[in-house]
C-alpha cells in the first residue's frame, strides 16, 4: 500500500511541529506552499521539500498553484510549470491536483508523468465552476494537456 499526505492548514492551533512523528509513514507528502512555509519556515521549495525528506517522507510534491509544483524525492527533484489558464474558479484545484497525481502514480507513471498530469488536472479544474465536478476523466484532462501550453518557469 502506498500512502498519500495532502496536508491542510493548522485549523486547530496544534503548531507546525504537531504531525512531525507521522512523516516516516507517509510515501508521498503534497502540502501547498503556504502550507509548507507554515511547517517548515522555509520560502524555497527545494529547502521545504529537503526539511520534509528529513523528517522521514519518502517523496514530497510541493503544489505552487499558477507556478506549477515541485517534486523531491531521494534519487531526484524537478519543478513542472503549470499550464497556461486564466482560472474561472480556483475552488478544488489542489484537491483535483492530488487526485491527478495519485492516478499517475497509481498507473505506473513516472514521477515526472505524474506531477504533469496532477498540473494538468489542476488546470482543468480551474476552467470551471466548483470543487469536483468539472474534470470528468483521464482523457479530458489529456485533451487539455494538449491543447494548453505550459507556462515558462518563473
Amino acid at each position: 500500500a502506498l500512502t498519500f499526505a495532502d496536508t491542510n492548514n493548522d485549523l486547530h492551533g496544534r503548531g507546525p511541529r504537531a504531525f512531525d512523528y507521522l512523516y516516516p509513514y507517509i510515501d508521498y507528502l503534497v502540502p501547498s506552499y503556504e502550507e509548507g512555509v507554515y511547517i517548515t519556515g522555509e520560502q524555497d521549495p527545494e529547502k521545504m521539500a529537503a526539511f520534509f525528506l528529513e523528517k522521514g517522507a519518502g517523496h514530497v510534491l510541493v503544489k505552487m498553484g499558477a507556478k506549477g509544483s515541485f517534486f523531491m524525492d531521494c534519487s531526484e527533484s524537478f519543478y513542472t510549470p503549470a499550464f497556461d489558464v486564466v482560472p474561472v474558479n480556483t475552488t478544488g484545484c489542489g484537491d483535483n491536483f492530488i487526485a491527478g497525481f495519485m492516478h499517475g502514480i497509481l498507473k505506473g507513471w513516472s514521477h515526472r508523468e505524474a506531477a504533469l498530469f496532477a498540473n494538468g488536472t489542476g488546470g482543468l479544474n480551474s476552467q470551471g465552476i466548483g470543487a469536483s465536478l468539472y474534470v470528468r476523466s483521464e482523457a479530458h484532462v489529456l485533451e487539455f494537456m494538449k491543447t494548453h501550453r505550459q507556462k515558462e518557469r518563473a
